[in-house]
């Protein structure tokens, strides 16, 4: 995902918009974050990354702004765009959050019943990575 963001950031002219759901254990797993910040701070307000913790044992954490949970259907709601026919939604993860967001990545159709179904995101508006 870092390498779509960079390419989306250095090419000229380019007004993509997206918002990385970018779920973690813990702070200390938070792969390239001062790259990302970076990446955030060039986009001139095009890109925006949410960091979700899942590790509750630590909370409140100092300073956190992030969220705290799972990457899941309130948060898709709360920060991603919506459903449309000009929205293409990457998932990219463990097993269980292909199971969960979409359905199995080796499988192109979305699973009903999972989060992106229910939320009305089509199989031309997803894509498993």
């Amino acid at each position: 995902m870092y390498q779509a963001l960079h390419k989306i950031v250095n090419t000229p002219g380019d007004s993509l918009e997206v918002v990385l759901l970018y779920g973690n254990k813990t702070v200390k797993d938070i792969l390239l974050r001062d790259e990302l910040e970076k990446a955030v701070k060039m986009s001139a307000g095009r890109i925006k990354v949410v960091h979700v913790l899942s590790d509750k044992t630590n909370i409140p954490i100092q300073g956190w702004d992030g969220e705290i949970g799972w990457v899941d259907e309130e948060k898709v709601k709360k920060y991603c765009f919506p459903p449309a026919e000009d929205v293409l939604t990457f998932v990219c993860g463990v097993p269980p959050l292909y199971d969960v967001m979409c359905g199995p990545r080796t499988e192109p159709e979305v699973k009903q019943g999972s989060v992106l179904a229910n939320l009305g995101y089509t199989k031309m508006m997803i894509s498993k990575m």
